[in-house]
């Protein structure tokens, strides 16, 4: 009688069957997402603990001003016409204030205003302005090429870092600027292009998008390099590790992936973030020497970073925070996207 042969005794053998069962079993699992699933469900519940038991430390000089439901009211057609934009800037340019706009401002609404702004934008400390890249993944752009001056501004406003490793950060296709005269007033432009994960949720965001050779910076990472007064040039870019820039008190480094893209630092609910003042309020005061007054006081030397959170507009993300939450609050830990 033959005996099996060693061959066939290890391919039918327990030992051998199990790990190749198992091994197929994972593999099947994380073909359909369910490790990502579970990964992003742990990630979120730890961010709701750290939230909770130890947010993260707010600087106050960062100062959100907010075009909410309530201030858009009360300007009313000031808010179209760009009028309420023109005294914002007045008020920061009086009080020599920085500060980041997180609307697009295209095209031109009213010359007289946009007029208005570039004048009180000269008197302001700084001033970043955004772009929104139209990213060469997404359908093929169909809207106004850009013009050789709109051309000309977008690349004198782009960052030639160091890159040790550009990855695969996301190639830029054009971009929507704002008025070309705002754009030229402006001390940087910065992106405020963002994606959700595969979920829905944002938890991550671009801190570059590539053009023309160059980068274009993310308008928050813009903001920082003009407050810390980054030279762009020394910024180094290792794609799937880091952003690296340099700063007086020591390199920061940012963890990026290979796209670029670093985690959103949440640092707390909503509710008991940065203290908020509506837009309107800020407006106000430039018509009034001793409301003027007062807001500078409130505003000392901080940085302004104003942004549309109406919820008409419905342009804002659910972050890992407000879902983990169930949305029990509407305005819980939301993302604000629109900045139009």
């Amino acid at each position: 009688m033959s005996k099996p042969s060693v061959s066939t005794i290890k391919l039918h053998s327990p030992a051998t069957l199990i790990p190749l069962g198992v091994f197929a079993a994972l593999l099947l699992l994380s073909l359909t997402g369910l490790f990502q699933t579970w990964d992003r469900a742990w990630s979120d519940l730890w961010l709701r603990t750290r939230i909770s038991i130890q947010p993260l430390p707010l600087n106050p000089r960062i100062i959100p001003v907010d075009l909410n439901d309530r201030a858009e009211r009360n300007l009313g057609v000031a808010v179209d016409s760009r009028r309420a934009f023109a005294d914002l800037f007045t008020v920061l340019g009086d009080g020599k204030l920085a500060g980041g706009m997180d609307f697009l401002f295209s095209g031109s609404a009213d010359p007289a205003a946009d007029a208005e702004m570039v004048a009180a934008a000269s008197k302001m400390d700084g001033l970043v302005l955004a772009v929104v890249p139209i990213d060469q993944g997404t359908n093929k752009f169909t809207g106004k090429e850009l013009s050789a001056e709109e051309a000309a501004v977008l690349r004198s406003q782009l960052w030639h870092p160091n890159v040790k490793n550009a990855g695969r950060i996301p190639v830029a296709e054009t971009f929507l600027l704002p008025n070309l005269s705002l754009a030229k007033s402006s001390t940087f432009l910065g992106h405020i292009g963002v994606r959700p994960d595969s979920d829905g949720l944002y938890r991550k965001t671009a801190l570059f998008f590539r053009w023309e050779g160059g980068y274009m910076p993310s308008l928050a990472l813009a903001l920082a390099a003009f407050k810390l007064k980054i030279d762009p040039s020394q910024v180094t870019i290792d794609a799937g590790r880091l952003v690296e820039l340099p700063a007086k008190d020591g390199a920061i480094r940012i963890p990026v992936d290979e796209e670029g893209y670093a985690w959103i630092p949440y640092p707390g609910s909503w509710d008991k973030g940065w203290k908020r003042i509506p837009m309107d309020k800020v407006v106000a005061a430039a018509a009034d020497v001793d409301l003027e007054s007062e807001m500078l006081d409130a505003l000392g030397d901080g940085l302004v970073i104003a942004a549309d959170l109406t919820t008409s507009h419905k342009d804002f993300g659910s972050g890992p925070y407000q879902m983990v939450e169930r949305q029990a609050s509407r305005a819980g830990s939301r993302l604000p996207l629109r900045l139009p």
